[in-house]
């Protein structure tokens, strides 16, 4: 949030991976003043990141954040892509309310989707192809020993926690 209020405030435009340009102020837009006749809404999983595990370089770098048809440490072949997101050179280091993310345009269904995150501290990640590599933090379920899962039936709110390092 605090990347967020900083691009407000200086009218910064921030440009994706998708290649959409999004003005600053828009994303502090909270839609409160909407028609209520328009289409329903693309579900939305949202929600703020922390970590539990410690950090192994200076805690300063990139959150990769994506939502998968299947798991990807299971299915590293065969699974893609939904939606992401890329928080960009996040300070753990400050004080604050930890960064927030949104990832936009995921189909309801009813079996879990599975949400992965990653925060690249040594600054190694291709933004073509981001994969954790040794010492990044991840999202892990110690339970199922694979990504966390979310079932999506309309916008939700799920919060990340980064609580493993990357062992290789």
């Amino acid at each position: 949030m605090t990347l967020i209020l900083l691009l407000a405030c200086t009218g910064d435009t921030i440009t994706s991976e998708f290649d959409t340009e999004v003005e600053a102020d828009a994303l502090l837009d909270t839609g409160a003043d909407a028609d209520t006749d328009s289409e329903p809404e693309t579900p939305t999983i949202q929600g703020q990141i922390t970590y539990s595990e410690d950090l192994v370089e200076d805690g300063f770098g990139n959150i990769y954040v994506a939502v998968f048809d299947k798991d990807p440490v299971w299915n590293s072949n065969s699974a893609t892509a939904l939606g992401r997101q890329v928080l960009r050179d996040v300070d753990f280091n400050i004080d604050g309310p930890p960064p927030s993310y949104s990832v936009s345009g995921i189909p309801p269904r009813s079996s879990a989707y599975y949400l992965l995150a990653f925060f690249d501290d040594n600054g190694t990640a291709s933004d073509t192809e981001p994969a954790p590599d040794k010492g990044d933090l991840i999202s892990f379920d110690q339970t199922t020993l694979g990504s966390p899962q979310i079932v999506v039936s309309g916008s939700a709110t799920h919060d990340i926690d980064l609580n493993m390092k990357m062992p290789w």
